[in-house]
């Protein structure tokens, strides 16, 4: 029978974690993020079927560097679907946009909302509305995506219309137009380029606002 015990690692960085307490952050990069991962050698050894299990704890306040983290993990997880990485179907794809954009517009919240970082959530909303091509849609993205329908005055609809395959990876197009306008035509943008520049935005802000962006 093999027995080993379950390193604990910042999945940001893979620095070991198994002397951190939980709630501190990642000696290395700052992350509060934890992953249990089984050692490459235990993992070699095994020759047959292995139960094992690990308890993974959790920082209950865990500050705006753990969301732009996860923004992080989504965009680059597009950016190999993109080139045909590791790809389990348009499904998958889809799940990606969704949660990636999901991600750039609730990193606007985790801003505000963490105390140890000057914007407040007016600040947070006029950089949104200062950039409509980008962080905007992004919002218009996220809400169509959480509410089905859009019915405020002056609400944009953004949708994935198309999603593309071919030999060297996947290609999302998202549409967009103003909900109150059906007839008229969908414009057309590339999901990563929006994400891209989103993402890029977002940076700005921060450095705007003298806030250091997590490794």
């Amino acid at each position: 029978m093999l027995h080993w015990r379950m390193a604990m690692i910042c999945p940001d960085c893979q620095q070991n974690l198994d002397d951190v307490p939980v709630g501190d952050p990642c000696p290395q990069c700052g992350g509060a993020r934890r992953s249990a991962v089984v050692p490459a050698q235990a993992a070699m050894a095994a020759a047959s079927a292995i139960s094992a299990s690990a308890t993974v704890g959790y920082n209950l306040e865990p500050g705006w560097p753990y969301q732009w983290r996860i923004l992080q993990r989504h965009l680059a997880r597009l950016g190999e679907q993109y080139q045909g990485i590791n790809s389990l179907g348009t499904l998958d794809v889809e799940e990606t946009v969704h949660a990636l954009f999901l991600s750039l517009l609730h990193l606007g919240d985790w801003l505000h909302q963490d105390s140890t970082i000057p914007p407040t959530k007016d600040m947070v909303k006029d950089w949104i509305d200062d950039h409509p091509d980008s962080l905007g849609l992004c919002r218009d993205y996220a809400n169509t995506w959480k509410h089905m329908k859009r019915n405020q005055s002056g609400a944009r609809i953004a949708q994935i219309t198309e999603i593309a395959t071919g030999p060297n990876g996947y290609r999302v197009t998202i549409g967009y137009r103003p909900y109150d306008q059906p007839s008229q035509l969908m414009t057309s943008i590339d999901a990563l380029d929006l994400a891209e520049q989103s993402e890029q935005d977002w940076r700005e802000f921060l450095r705007v606002h003298s806030i250091s962006i997590p490794p």
